[in-house]
């Protein structure tokens, strides 16, 4: 049996002549790009198939590559056992688009079609279309979620962290758009590499869409649910991107996620004290935009960390000079804003990312945007350690003391690494600058702990 398809599986078949069909898999209609461990062994970088396929249980979609190599160069792919077409019989129709490919064009549809038969099972026969085409070319399809929605409006930070304020998180979408590229497919490995939720915001975006008023209708669920009374710190964008740009949502016919999302808080606020923060790595102005966060008092906040690991949301243009140019945009439009720093801050000041540094030079120049540093998780991946903290993985598996009682930098917990102290530059550079300069650290050691309120005590009422 097939593992079950979601955002980030694929499975790989031979078809003789050191030649294999790669199958990659979305529950959204979109083309899906192979990962970069796949890049060497490509035919040619476009899909060689698109299929859609339904039964009584199970739809979905799989995008088709073709690779060619030899044993050597197969050793090592992460996760992709090469399997043996087998037939089976299933209940399910399916419809193929694919190029010509000569005498492998049976090979490919077999690797297709019992992959597919594999995963939705049951008893029966089977419909398959094919046709062939110049090029496999799918215009990506918007997916209204109104049911099975819950994801999308979660418990905050505060659940973890007691320092922390936030209730609730509100995600525009299942899915980030990092993962979604400029030219309409779907690239899992757009994702940040540091972000906290990669596991959860494998799913391409155009999956979760949903209407205000349901949106609301979760959001009290959940306040119900958490028995909060008095006020309600709600987060935007919990575990994804919630902007989409200008120019991808005209090209694609999306509407503007984050609209709904803001009309749902406005709403809210005439039942409801509330408190509003939303980190961005893509804030892009407009005047309706900025209205609408103005009128449901939001403390906007641009992201910024370390571009070398942020490669879906750089395809989109949106470079650290951009974040904070559209950000100052509205803070002049009189929307309360600040920046959202991930960085180091177990080291000197000095030895910051560019990018930090850069962030705080800005801040210097427009004092009315205020600057909150956040502490930096490492989660285990090998490009991750040395990117942030200057050690490679293993430096960083130390004692969480040493003989004479210091703590080391980082310590474990769970799957990521975490700051267990901070340098004295950041508590002075705070304290020199009380209001303007804030602390987001909630794994330090007590006594450091540091809540920056993401800047929502500023927002005009």
């Amino acid at each position: 049996m097939a593992k079950p398809r979601n955002g980030i599986s694929h499975r790989l078949f031979s078809l003789g002549s050191q030649f294999y069909a790669l199958n990659l898999y979305t529950q959204s209609r979109i083309i899906r790009r192979p990962g970069a461990q796949f890049s060497g062994l490509l035919v040619c970088d476009e899909p060689v198939a698109f299929t859609s396929y339904d039964s009584l249980k199970r739809s979905g979609y799989v995008s088709t590559y073709l690779l060619q190599g030899g044993a050597a160069d197969l050793h090592g792919l992460r996760n992709a056992p090469v399997q043996q077409i087998k037939q089976n019989d299933a209940l399910y129709s399916a419809k193929i688009a694919h190029v010509a490919l000569e005498e492998l064009t049976d090979g490919v549809i077999t690797a297709i079609t019992c992959d597919i038969a594999a995963y939705v099972g049951g008893e029966g026969q089977s419909t398959l279309e094919a046709r062939v085409v110049e090029r496999v070319r799918v215009q990506p399809e918007i997916v209204v979620v109104n049911s099975g929605a819950h994801g999308m409006v979660r418990g905050g930070k505060g659940i973890y962290h007691d320092i922390c304020p936030i209730d609730i998180g509100i995600d525009g979408m299942m899915g980030c758009t990092a993962t979604i590229t400029p030219d309409g497919t779907y690239d899992p490995e757009g994702r940040c590499d540091y972000c906290y939720a990669y596991g959860r915001n494998a799913l391409p975006s155009l999956h979760t869409l949903y209407e205000t008023s349901k949106l609301v209708d979760l959001i009290e669920e959940k306040i119900a649910q958490r028995e909060i009374n008095g006020r309600v710190f709600l987060r935007i964008g919990q575990n994804v991107e919630t902007f989409i740009p200008r120019e991808f949502r005209e090209k694609y016919g999306l509407p503007n996620q984050l609209h709904a999302v803001l009309d749902a808080v406005i709403e809210l606020r005439s039942r409801y004290d509330i408190d509003v923060t939303m980190p961005t790595k893509m804030p892009e102005f407009d005047v309706e935009t900025a209205d609408l966060l103005r009128e449901a008092r939001v403390s906007l906040l641009a992201s910024v960390g370390y571009e070398v690991l942020e490669q879906g949301i750089l395809k989109h243009g949106f470079d650290t000079r951009r974040r904070l140019d559209e950000l100052l945009r509205f803070a002049d439009a009189d929307v309360q804003c600040g920046i959202y720093v991930a960085t180091d801050i177990t080291r000197p000041m000095s030895e910051m990312q560019d990018e930090a540094k850069y962030a705080v030079a800005f801040q210097l120049s427009h004092p009315k945007l205020g600057l909150q540093y956040l502490d930096m998780r490492i989660r285990n991946k090998k490009s991750l350690a040395p990117a942030i903290s200057g050690q490679v993985w293993d430096e960083l598996k130390c004692v969480d003391e040493d003989l004479f009682g210091n703590r080391s930098a980082w310590r474990k917990k769970g799957q990521f690494f975490v700051a267990s102290k901070t340098h004295p530059d950041f508590l002075r550079y705070r304290n020199e600058r009380e209001g303007d300069i804030r602390l987001c650290s909630t794994h330090v050691g007590k006594d450091e702990q540091s809540c920056g309120l993401c800047f929502v005590d500023r927002v005009k009422k």
